[in-house]
C-alpha cells in the first residue's frame, strides 16, 4: 500500500461476498443506498471459501427471501427439493419422518450447491447498481468520530474507502472482527465435519436423512443425478482417519455408520474437513454491523446456519427500510439502527443457538442415561403430530416473526 491511495466514499461497505454478503448487498442497493461490496475471490474461483464443494438446505422461509430478492428463478434449475427429512438413532428403535405433503407444502425445504450459487449471485451483483470491488482484500480498517475508514488492495492497486456503517459478512473467521480485537465467545464441540458428495444404489427419492450415532451425526442431503451431500461428523482423530482412508475404506465406514437405507454407497467424491466450534460475537461497535457466520457460527446438526444468517438480511434490511433517510448517515441515527438491529434479532438467535448447541451435545452423547431420552424424544415426535409440526416450522424457518423480504415483499426504494 501507498500514501497515494485513492479515497472514495459510500453509504454502507460490506465486506464479504459469499451467500449472505451478496444477498444483503443487493437488498441494501434497492433501497437507494450507495453500497460497496468488497470480495477476496470471484465465485468461479475454485479457491473461493463461499462456495466450495458444498451444498446447504435452504429452509422455505429461505426460499422466500431469495424469491424476494428475484433469485429464486434463476436459482431453481439448481435446486432439488426435500419432501421427506428421515431422523433415527443408530442401534435404537427411534425414528422420525417429516414429510411435506403431510404438512400440506411442496417442500419441507432444498438442497443448493454452492458453486452453482456462486455463479447466480455474481451475475446478479454484476447487473446491480451496487459498487462490487472483487477480487479485493481489506488490509485495515479504522474508526474516526462519524465514519469508518478502509484500506484496501484491488487489482494491485490501494484503495482508502470511506462510509458511516461497515458490514462484515466474511464468515465464521472474520477478517474485520480479528482486526478490531472484537470480543468472540468460542465453545468447541471437538467434532470435525467431514464434507463430500455420494453416489447411492438406491434413488434417494428426494428424501434427506439424519443419522445420530454415539460418535457424532451422519447428514445426507439429496442432489440431482442421483447424488448426495454428506456431512459426517466425527472425533477430530478419526475424522482425520477417514479423511486420508482409501474410498473404499470411507465408504466401508461411512456404511456402517449409515446403514443401507440408500443400498451400497457407491462413490466418494473429494474430502474436506473442518473443525467444529459455536462462535458468537457479542460485542458491537458503533456503526458496525455483524451478519452470517461472522455474527454467529453453528453446529450444522440442523442445517440451520446459512438459513439463521438469511434471516439476519432480512431482519437488517427492513431496519434500513423503517429508517429515515437522515438516520442512515448520523452516528446517533446508525446508533439507534444498530439496537433497532440487535433488538430484532436476540429471539431467533438465541433460539436457534440453544437449539441446535443442545441437539449438537444431546445427540453426540454416548452415555446410556442420554440415550434413552433422546430416543423416547424420537418416538414422541413419531406418535404425536402437533410436536413433529413445530419442529417442522423449526425447520423450515417459520417460527421467527417474518420480516418483509420473509413475506415475500419486494424492495423499493423509501
Amino acid at each position: 500500500m501507498t500514501d497515494n491511495a485513492t479515497t472514495q466514499t459510500t453509504d454502507i461497505v460490506i465486506v464479504g461476498g459469499g451467500m449472505v454478503g451478496s444477498c444483503l448487498a443487493l437488498a441494501l442497493a434497492k433501497l437507494s443506498l450507495r453500497v460497496t461490496l468488497i470480495e477476496p475471490f470471484a465465485p468461479v474461483d475454485e479457491q473461493a471459501p463461499g462456495f466450495d464443494a458444498r451444498a446447504i438446505a435452504l429452509s422455505r422461509a429461505s426460499a422466500k427471501i431469495l424469491n424476494s430478492l428475484d433469485l429464486w428463478q434463476p436459482l431453481k434449475v439448481h435446486v432439488t427439493p426435500i419432501k421427506d427429512i428421515h431422523v433415527s438413532d443408530k442401534g435404537r428403535s427411534g425414528i422420525c419422518r417429516l414429510n411435506a405433503d403431510e404438512a400440506n407444502i411442496p417442500a419441507m425445504g432444498y438442497v443448493v450447491e454452492l458453486a452453482s450459487t456462486g455463479k447466480v449471485l455474481y451475475e446478479a451483483l454484476q447487473q446491480s447498481e451496487l459498487t462490487l470491488l472483487c477480487p479485493a482484500r481489506v488490509t485495515g480498517i479504522t474508526r474516526t468520530d462519524e465514519h469508518w475508514s478502509l484500506t484496501l488492495e484491488h487489482k494491485g492497486e490501494a484503495i482508502s474507502l470511506d462510509a458511516p456503517v461497515v458490514i462484515a459478512a466474511d464468515g465464521a473467521n472474520s477478517s474485520i472482527r480479528e482486526m478490531l480485537a472484537v470480543e468472540v465467545v468460542e465453545k468447541p464441540y471437538h467434532q470435525t465435519a467431514i464434507i463430500s458428495t455420494l453416489q447411492t444404489q438406491l434413488p434417494h427419492n428426494q428424501q434427506a436423512f439424519e443419522r445420530f450415532t454415539d460418535k457424532g451425526p451422519v447428514a445426507m442431503l439429496p442432489l440431482s443425478d442421483n447424488r448426495i451431500s454428506l456431512v459426517w461428523m466425527l472425533p477430530p482423530q478419526e475424522a482425520a482417519e477417514q479423511v486420508a482412508a482409501s474410498d473404499e475404506a470411507f465408504l466401508a465406514a461411512l456404511q456402517e455408520s449409515f446403514g443401507y437405507r440408500l443400498g451400497r454407497l457407491t462413490r466418494v467424491g473429494q474430502r474436506y474437513s473442518y473443525p467444529l466450534v459455536l462462535k458468537q460475537t457479542n460485542a458491537h461497535p458503533d456503526g458496525l454491523f455483524f451478519v452470517g457466520n461472522a455474527a454467529q457460527s453453528l453446529h450444522p446438526i440442523a442445517g440451520q446456519g446459512f438459513n439463521l444468517g438469511l434471516r439476519d438480511v432480512a431482519d437488517l434490511v427492513d431496519a434500513f427500510q423503517d429508517a429515515p433517510p437522515e438516520q442512515r448517515t448520523s452516528s446517533a441515527g446508525i446508533a439507534d439502527l444498530q439496537q433497532q438491529y440487535l433488538d430484532r434479532r436476540a429471539n431467533d438467535r438465541e433460539h436457534i443457538i440453544t437449539l441446535t448447541d443442545g441437539l449438537a451435545r444431546l445427540f453426540a452423547n454416548p452415555s446410556r442415561l442420554i440415550s434413552v431420552p433422546r430416543n423416547l424424544m424420537l418416538h414422541g415426535m413419531t406418535l404425536a403430530p402437533i410436536i413433529r409440526h413445530e419442529f417442522g416450522r423449526f425447520a423450515m424457518g417459520m417460527n421467527h416473526p417474518a420480516a418483509r423480504l420473509t413475506r415475500g415483499m419486494k424492495l423499493s426504494p423509501p
